[in-house]
């Protein structure tokens, strides 16, 4: 959730948002003068003075729950564009050529569990599937000859793991709590906090990190959406949690194409380092 271009800041004195040339490079903000972020309220950048902590390096690592929820960031990582698909002819000619036939693996599969869905790889001849068994999921991998070459148990969430039943608030927030840390809790609804966070959407589908840039975020509490300010600010410092955020508390029905999805359920790994005032 690197900072990119808000909406809300155009014509008020800030470039246009630009987009990264680089794949995976984070939109960020061009700010002539004094064009700071934007309110959360008045949706009106915020003046950067020079006695500001908010360098320029400092703001493109601001997280995107800084954002209010009118305005939203980077992109996913692209989907394969360069591939030209292969004629259906050759398709047809490759499966044809497999000793192996996809019901005839499902078939063998299933001795793991429920197949949930299977494709073959027309040129490889692998067959993948997606299986449920002994209460767990599965990604399968066989090779043509009937051999299991993989049994990856796939988990509920992404990110840390998790066990037991979560706690969920009346907002609709749900946490576990991976580890409770000896600190103190952010006194405050509007209180700084710096965290380390990974975010996810519920497919699996990273869309930020903290931790990848290995720079923690700083922000006060009364400046995220309304699912983190409920859930950061009942941690104490030293705690990791998980948090599953209902798009009522994230980013709504509409969503922030193309980065969060409409009524999307947000997911985030967060750790609690320090309260900064």
């Amino acid at each position: 959730m690197d900072e990119i271009g808000i909406s809300e800041s155009q014509g008020q004195g800030c470039e246009p948002p630009r987009r990264g040339l680089l794949r995976n490079q984070p939109r960020h903000f061009h700010k002539p003068g004094n064009c700071g972020p934007i309110d959360a309220t008045s949706k009106r950048p915020i003046p950067v003075t020079s006695k500001s902590t908010l360098t320029p390096s400092s703001m493109n690592k601001l997280s995107l729950l800084l954002i209010p929820a009118a305005s939203v960031p980077l992109l996913l990582a692209p989907e394969d564009h360069e591939t030209i698909p292969a004629e259906a002819t050759r398709v047809e000619s490759r499966l044809a050529e497999q000793k192996l036939k996809l019901p005839d693996a499902v078939e063998l599969i299933a001795t793991v569990g429920q197949v949930l869905d299977a494709s073959i790889d027309p040129e490889g001849g692998q067959i993948y599937a997606t299986v449920y068994g002994g209460q767990k999921a599965w990604h399968v991998v066989m090779d043509q000859d009937g051999t299991i070459t993989r049994k990856d148990e796939i988990p509920r969430f992404p990110g840390w793991g998790v066990t037991g039943v979560w706690t969920e608030t009346a907002s609709g927030l749900k946490y576990y709590d991976i580890k409770i840390g000896q600190g103190p809790t952010p006194p405050a609804s509007d209180s700084t906090v710096k965290v380390h966070y990974t975010g996810y959407l519920t497919n699996g589908q990273k869309f930020d990190s903290s931790v990848d840039r290995n720079q923690p975020a700083t922000f006060p509490l009364n400046r995220v959406i309304p699912g983190w300010t409920e859930g950061v600010g009942s941690m104490t410092v030293g705690s990791k949690r998980k948090l599953i955020i209902p798009y009522g508390q994230a980013y709504g029905a509409s969503g922030r194409p193309p980065t969060i999805p409409p009524k999307a359920t947000l997911i985030f790994d967060v750790e609690l380092i320090e309260i900064v005032n």
